[in-house]
């Protein structure tokens, strides 16, 4: 599932307390260990931000597998192209332990954490792939 691939699962529980009993072992299962009751729009408003603020707060990501190659890594931010950087005060990413450990550095990683960034994505290339600066 998604846990075993890395992602943990959060489970928000809207309805009537008996027909979201079995919530709190799904959150279990899911690595994040309780559900988050919304009984309510403000209710379902806080929870989610509640859990926004648990996944921004790191700049680090896992992929489920190492990229194939290494210099064919591209990460964007809100789908602008960021560079690989040598250090963590560098603006851009870097590996973390692993090559399936990405890290946004400087201002990439102070602009998720606040919020100001809202989109990462990583994509794995292929030899012959040129990655374009901006996606759609």
């Amino acid at each position: 599932g998604a846990r075993a691939a890395g992602f943990p699962v959060y489970v928000v529980g809207m309805g009537p307390q008996e027909s979201i009993t079995n919530l709190s072992s799904l959150a279990v299962a899911g690595g994040t260990g309780q559900y988050y009751p919304a009984d309510s729009t403000q209710a379902l408003s806080d929870a989610l931000a509640a859990i926004s603020k648990i996944v921004l707060s790191t700049c680090e990501f896992k992929a489920p597998t190492a990229p194939p190659d290494n210099s064919k890594v591209y990460v964007y931010v809100d789908k602008v192209l960021t560079g690989q950087v040598a250090t963590a005060t560098e603006n851009g990413w870097m590996f973390g332990a692993t090559t399936s450990d990405i890290i946004l550095t400087g201002s990439y990683c102070a602009n998720l954490l606040a919020g100001a960034a809202t989109t990462v994505q990583i994509i794995f290339g292929c030899p012959d792939y040129i990655p374009p600066d901006i996606i759609p």
